[in-house]
This record gives structure tokens, sequence and C-alpha cells, in this order.
């Protein structure tokens, strides 16, 4: 497959927050775990076992500037591209570089750090979960844990799947989990107006060598 080299320019989707469109993308995709509403009854009986009253620190992440501007400039310069038509676009980012961009947003920065093992996506987040649903059990609850996630294209559309979920130093019970992994973590991306004008053109995304690969058609 060829990959062509894109020239990057100033504006575009780098304005003002400093991250390109397809960091949209990216951190819906993969902090779709965060985001996600589960079924109330799920919820509820998770509460009193699996969250807690105060968030967890986790691992610092830090990156020079000018490293960090050039990954954004290439992850801009990607979109770009994509969005033009240009065909066997080609986007490689490691679990550096995922964290990068999430500690440049605001809904995820210091809440969210992958790893990527492998074929493998891990996590581990801390997230204000009154944020997210208006539910009494998760009024001032916090949910600290582990997640494993899967990620692919199937028929043009991103899917993403956790694959195992601890909680509290605990894994959360199969039969919950098997709920859980029926859900595609990505519908969120897929709704979002400004996400899904790159992810029409997004042929494949694979999870190889410790680094996330995402492909044009």
């Amino acid at each position: 497959m060829s990959r062509e080299r894109t020239d990057v320019k100033k504006g575009g989707c780098l304005k003002k927050v400093g991250i390109g469109c397809l960091t949209l993308v990216i951190l819906l995709v993969l902090g779709g775990v965060l985001v996600h509403r589960m079924a109330k009854s799920a919820v509820t009986r998770l509460a009193a076992l699996y969250t807690d009253t105060a968030p967890t620190d986790l691992p610092k992440f830090q990156m020079a500037d000018g490293e960090k501007r050039a990954l954004f400039e290439r992850v801009d310069a990607f979109a770009k591209a994509v969005k033009a038509g240009k065909s066997d676009q080609t986007l490689s980012l490691s679990a550096r570089d995922i964290n990068a961009l999430i500690q440049n947003s605001p809904e995820l920065a210091g809440r969210l750090v992958v790893e990527i093992e492998d074929e493998r996506i891990r996590g581990d987040a801390s997230f204000p979960l009154d944020q997210l649903s208006s539910l009494d059990p998760l009024k001032g609850r916090w949910l600290n844990g582990s997640v494993g996630l899967s990620v692919s294209v199937v028929a043009g559309r991103p899917v993403v799947f956790m694959e195992t979920l601890t909680v509290r130093g605990k894994p959360v019970p199969e039969q919950l989990m098997s709920a859980i992994r029926s859900r595609n973590l990505a519908d969120q991306a897929i709704k979002n107006p400004k996400a899904a004008q790159i992810l029409q053109h997004i042929e494949k995304v694979t999870v190889e060598d410790g680094r996330v690969v995402i492909e044009s058609k």
C-alpha cells in the first residue's frame, strides 16, 4: 500500500485547541468506555460494590512541547488528507501519542491513561459518574478501574469492545461482563457529526506491535 506524505499547514482543525479533528475520533472511540451509559439496573448493582467516593491518582504523563506539536500536526495532516478524499493514508499512533491527545482533551485529561500491549489496548480510568448520569446511586461516586479493549473496523464502522473490566481491584462478575461485551463502545463516535466526517473515510483500524494503525479507504 502506498503511503502519501501530506504537507502540514497551520489552521484547519488545529486552531485554538491545538488538536486535530481526528483526535476527536480517537478520543471518542478509545474513551468510549468512560462515556458509555450502562443499563440502569446494572449501574445500580455496580454502584455499591465497584465505585468509590473519591478519584484515584493515575500515572502522570508528560511530553515535550516540540514533540507534542509534531504529533498534533501529524494527526491534523492525516485528517485533512482523508477529508480531501486522498486514498491510502496511514496514521500510526503509540500509547504515548494517544496519552498526549488525551491530556489535551478537557473531558479526559487526568482521567484516562492507556497502554498498548501487543494487540490489546488497556486503560486505567478515574471518572466522576455523576457527570454521566443523574441516577441517585452515582451521585458523588467515581469509577476507578482498568479496562481491556479490542479495536477494529467492520463494514466501515468502528467497533470497540470492552473485553475486561476491573474495578477497585475486583473483576466485574461475568454476568455483567457478558452484557458489557455485547455493546459497541464506538457508537458514541459514530453519532458525533464531526467524527462521522472522518470515520466515513476510514478503511481499517488495527492494533499491532504496540501501536494503533488507522488506514483510509
